[in-house]
């Protein structure tokens, strides 16, 4: 398996932190910025030009493949980068609930300071929305997230299982799968894939559009790059 872990494009939250240094006024489920929409375009452009046909080797120098599977999370703003994607490359693009960003779905109190957990997005909302979306079963309808600010303990079950389920699904074959996901769960992913659990003074940057490779054989895991953005012009990278 060839997984892609793929960071989704620019957020209006994104913007916000850029522009203002501070997170009051996010949205707990933000929608692309503009600049998000066009980096989004440019991802998709850039994987659905590639030459099909020929399996990538580990000595060779660029990409040669497209997707064979794509999963999102459920928030937004990954919805939308991953439908740019399914859309340009036609890959059908399927939800899955592990791949959110760390915390779930909340909003700080900044006169308490605690992080209170919101619904989410109710499933039929999400259906209604973006019909494209393969759903996973089980949803809350009242809101798919619907609990708690999710714990650092949780984060970390959640990649292992996240893990586990794309290995029962792809491991041992040639699939070339992508997840359009964030960066906090892409840190938790990658410290557990590298024996990091818990150790947070490791931070591995990914921009908006980023991707990392990680191609799993029956021997080895192997990272091929990380935080490739050669589908961005310098001008698009936040």
């Amino acid at each position: 398996m060839h997984l892609y872990f793929i960071r989704h494009a620019q957020s209006n939250n994104n913007l916000l932190f850029l522009q203002t240094g501070e997170s009051k006024g996010r949205n707990e489920d933000p929608e692309l910025s503009r600049l998000g929409q066009e980096q989004a375009r440019r991802l998709a452009a850039f994987y659905a030009a590639l030459p099909v046909g020929k399996e990538l080797g580990p000595e060779e120098p660029g990409e040669r493949t497209g997707f064979t599977h794509l999963y999102c999370s459920l928030m937004v703003r990954a919805i939308e980068t991953g439908l740019a994607l399914s859309r340009t490359v036609g890959v059908p693009l399927v939800a899955l609930k592990d791949l959110h960003e760390a915390g779930g779905i909340y909003l700080d109190d900044f006169d308490t300071g605690e992080r209170n957990g919101l619904p989410g997005k109710r499933p039929q909302e999400l259906a209604e929305r973006f019909p494209e979306l393969t759903l996973p079963e089980g949803l809350n309808p009242q809101g798919w997230w619907n609990r708690p600010f999710e714990t650092r303990e949780e984060r970390v079950e959640r990649a292992q299982r996240l893990l586990a389920l794309l290995l029962e699904r792809h491991g041992g074959t040639q699939d070339r799968v992508a997840v359009v996901s964030h960066a906090g769960f892409y840190n938790v992913f990658m410290r557990m894939i590298l024996g990091l659990d818990g150790d947070e003074t490791f931070w591995f940057a990914l921009n908006n559009t980023g991707v990392t490779r990680l191609d799993f054989y029956a021997d080895e895991k192997r990272v091929a790059y990380m935080n490739r953005l050669c589908h961005l012009p310098v001008d698009l990278v936040s």
